[in-house]
């Protein structure tokens, strides 16, 4: 009788490890309990990724200028900023369009949602979905706060004392350094009162 080959030896063990693991109940609910933590695993680090509000089905870093046409239809204006071209599209304020600026590459890089007053919307119900902001900051429109996400692609500028939303910002996912240094023009870079809700 000849000896099996070592591999033959090690998959025959393998075989033998799986076929007691799937015939024992504490082999099954190891397994189970394996799968189900690579689920989360997975779906906590998707979570992280993902953006979270798309404007529109407007997805900053992935969204061209020919879908955004074809998505949103022809823009009220463009002005060109640099390397950057910003279209407007039609908002409730005449005089505050919907920015959506696109890079040299042509794909969205930021959408600058405004938000009307007659549907307002609070932060308090985005903080109680998001958790804490990775930064929060004064902005430059007086009495308001930046709630910004940098990791899932998101800020929110808010009245301070009421927490009503003026315009919501999507782009894509960074690190807070970099939000910084992208948007500082939008706000100052001190620490804000604590708003009151």
């Amino acid at each position: 009788m000849s000896m099996p080959t070592p591999l033959k030896l090690t998959l025959s063990n393998l075989s033998k490890d799986f076929h007691f693991l799937i015939t024992n109940k504490k082999g099954l609910a190891l397994i189970g309990f394996a799968l189900v933590l690579v689920i989360m695993i997975t779906v906590v680090l998707q979570q992280k990724q993902r953006v979270l509000y798309p404007w529109n089905g407007v997805i900053p870093g992935k969204t061209s200028i020919a879908d955004l046409e074809k998505t949103l239809g022809q823009p009220v204006g463009t002005k060109q900023q640099g390397d950057q071209v910003v279209y407007g599209f039609k908002s409730d304020y005449p005089s505050f369009p919907h920015e959506v600026v696109t890079n040299n590459t042509g794909t969205v890089s930021f959408v600058r949602e405004w938000i009307p007053t007659e549907n307002p919307k609070k932060i308090a119900d985005y903080l109680k979905e998001l958790g804490p902001p990775q930064l929060i900051t004064t902005s430059l429109d007086e009495g308001y706060t930046i709630y910004a996400f940098p990791s899932r692609g998101i800020a929110f500028n808010a009245h301070t004392v009421t927490g009503t939303l003026f315009h919501i910002w999507h782009f894509s996912p960074t690190t807070v350094d970099q939000f910084k240094k992208e948007f500082a023009q939008y706000f100052e870079q001190k620490e804000p009162n604590q708003p009151k809700f």
